[in-house]
């Protein structure tokens, strides 16, 4: 059976009017200032750069994919991406960054730069960009002759969805 309590404990009174350095609760209530923190919604306190294997033999007219790809949890804002090739005698290579957003299609982002025989090339995105789950970081080759070796690297902040 329910019932109304109409005594209170003898020390609450008490308790609900202490003072902390001679200011009571009503006092300094309008100090107090509520808080959220989202540093829980980052799963970095930072950037992060992710170093990419490297692709051996690539595919001309084709997007050539990174082993690196935004897992299905998180989006990521990425600072910079770039890729890199040096030739050795004889192999000569045009590369771009670009990344595959839908699975379907790539994305260039940079014009095409070209490295000859026994030089070097670094393209990196002109831009900073979101990055959503599944994406898959690459390049694209306009050109290459024998097998040039292709790197990349991406800096990004990491985010829960």
């Amino acid at each position: 059976m329910p019932f109304s309590i109409s005594k209170y404990a003898r020390a609450l009174p008490s308790l609900l009017d202490l003072k902390e350095k001679g200011q009571g609760p009503r006092e300094f209530a309008d100090q107090v200032v509520g808080t959220v923190k989202l540093d829980e919604l980052y799963l970095l306190q930072g950037r992060e750069t992710f170093l990419t294997a490297a692709v051996a033999t690539p595919t001309v007219a084709a997007f050539n994919a990174f082993t690196t790809v935004v897992p299905a949890n998180e989006i990521w804002f990425v600072w910079k991406f770039w890729v890199a090739s040096v030739t050795a005698a004889g192999e000569a290579v045009t590369i771009m960054p670009a990344v595959l957003f839908d699975g379907i299609s790539a994305a260039p982002l940079a014009p095409p730069q070209a490295a000859a025989a026994s030089s070097g090339v670094w393209v990196a995105a002109v831009d900073t960009f979101w990055a959503t789950p599944g994406s898959t970081f690459g390049f694209l080759c306009t050109a290459a002759t024998l097998a040039p070796d292709v790197q990349g690297g991406v800096l990004v902040t990491k985010l829960r969805v």
